[in-house]
């Protein structure tokens, strides 16, 4: 007869993640922790002109020229600008900018903006420039629209088609602003008169300008409202917007076991692309999945398998009374999608637990008759009825429980009589006894109550 057990995924306590960074119970589903700061855009310019976020999408709109996707990322044409709107977690006043920057000229820029943010007017604006010098250059608005300065630094000239990446942070709370190009210092400022700049409602990302003569591409761009690399550049951001872990260690594994061999097993799952939702079946500690011919070890998700593979072949799983548990990983191949995993429903033979034996007493004794010790004589013992503890019911007929010795003595170990409630009889040839055994550890035979038997 089969028992059906159930794991719902609404409450994180009923399962234990490989690791708290990677993997998660939210929202009553198993999924992946989503790693992509919320405060962080990205888009990858691909195939449209939208800023991806934690907190949603960003949709560009074109404020001058025709700007368009092509093969390599967002093509910036002379006098094109394409905008994006700030929100409120995108916060001028510390932040960092990086994208890939394929120039469409070789040499010094112009006097134009490549990025622009700014709200109402000249309101805490930034200004980002590739100079007619060649100077990666900053300019700053404070809150009255008053210019503070204009911060340049380097020299850079650009080959046509070749692709680099821009990096720029600032803090206006510390007046720190840097810029870095392929992982290098190339601009730097700390001054007093880079005042605090607060959000403004209506601030805006545009690139481009629409009085420029240079043409420029965007292959990808990602903002984060933290000054991530000031004074010194410490790591190069993947441009890929990687929204959830994709590690292949990352799984739930049950904290309630069943006992029984698993018939068959079934799960919600939400997979899309190449994501996938895997399975082991951990018996008595030990994962264990199907590879292919029989049931082996498993180290790990390369050792797992599919909820259709799982139920093929369970039947060839001997669990007996062991603990089985489950252990679901969810796998995303790159990262910019999750699985989901919900209520496992687990149809097995309930196993019978093993009994546990009453309590012992070592029973001994001395049997004499008018000349003395009897020597030789066939004890035996049965239980008077049959009689049972919580968990065996005891009954036999005649068995041996020992043979005299040369000086009468005889003994062995029986249960005693507390844990099974009932009376054992003893019998020495034709002679009949019946006593309760205490519950003690050892004991007397003549110390008993004892009852002569003079009939069957």
């Amino acid at each position: 007869m089969s028992t059906i057990t159930t794991y719902p995924f609404t409450t994180a306590g009923n399962y234990t993640a490989s690791d708290s960074d990677e993997i998660e119970v939210s929202g009553g589903v198993g999924t992946l922790k989503n790693i992509y700061p919320t405060e962080t855009a990205y888009a990858s310019f691909a195939s449209v002109t939208t800023l991806d976020r934690g907190s949603g999408t960003l949709t560009a709109s074109i404020l001058n020229g025709t700007p368009v996707i092509d093969g390599d990322g967002l093509d910036i044409g002379t006098g094109d600008v394409i905008s994006y709107p700030m929100l409120n977690n995108a916060n001028p006043s510390a932040m960092t900018i990086r994208f890939g920057f394929i120039p469409q000229y070789t040499g010094f820029g112009e006097d134009r903006a490549i990025l622009d943010i700014n709200g109402n007017a000249n309101i805490n604006r930034m200004l980002f420039k590739h100079t007619a010098t060649g100077a990666f250059s900053f300019q700053v608005y404070d809150e009255g629209q008053a210019q503070k300065s204009t911060y340049s630094a380097g020299s850079v000239s650009f080959t046509s088609g070749v692709e680099v990446t821009i990096e720029i942070n600032w803090d206006s709370a510390t007046g720190d602003a840097y810029a870095f190009l392929d992982g290098t210092l190339i601009a730097s400022v700390n001054s007093t008169a880079f005042t605090a700049a607060s959000y403004v409602s209506g601030h805006r990302l545009s690139i481009g300008h629409s009085g420029s003569t240079k043409a420029y591409k965007f292959t990808w761009l990602q903002i984060t409202n933290t000054a991530a690399n000031l004074t010194t550049h410490t790591a190069e951001v993947d441009p890929s917007n990687v929204l959830y872990i994709n590690a292949d260690s990352a799984s739930l594994l049950t904290n309630s076991s069943v006992s029984g061999n698993v018939m068959s097993f079934a799960a919600t799952e939400v997979v899309s692309g190449s994501n996938l939702v895997k399975y082991v079946i951990q018996v008595n500690g030990t994962d264990k999945y199907w590879d292919g011919s029989a049931w082996s070890t498993s180290t790990g998700y390369a050792q797992s398998n599919t909820q259709a593979e799982i139920n093929t072949n369970v039947a060839m799983l001997d669990t007996g009374n062991s603990a089985v548990k489950f252990k679901v990983y969810l796998y995303s191949a790159d990262g910019t999608t999750t699985p989901t995993v919900d209520d496992l429903t687990v149809s097995y033979d309930a196993a019978d637990t093993s009994a546990t034996e009453p309590t012992f007493c070592y029973l001994e004794g001395y049997l004499y008759d008018f000349n003395g010790p009897v020597s030789g004589q066939l004890v035996e013992v049965r239980p008077v009825l049959g009689f049972a503890n919580s968990e065996i019911f005891v009954s036999h007929d005649w068995q041996t429980f020992d043979t005299t010795a040369s000086d009468g003595y005889f003994s062995g170990r029986i249960w005693e009589s507390a844990s099974v409630s009932g009376t054992w009889e003893f019998r020495f040839g034709t002679k009949k006894y019946r006593i309760s055994v205490p519950n003690s550890t050892s004991a007397k035979f003549t110390d008993q109550t004892i009852t002569a038997v003079t009939s069957e």
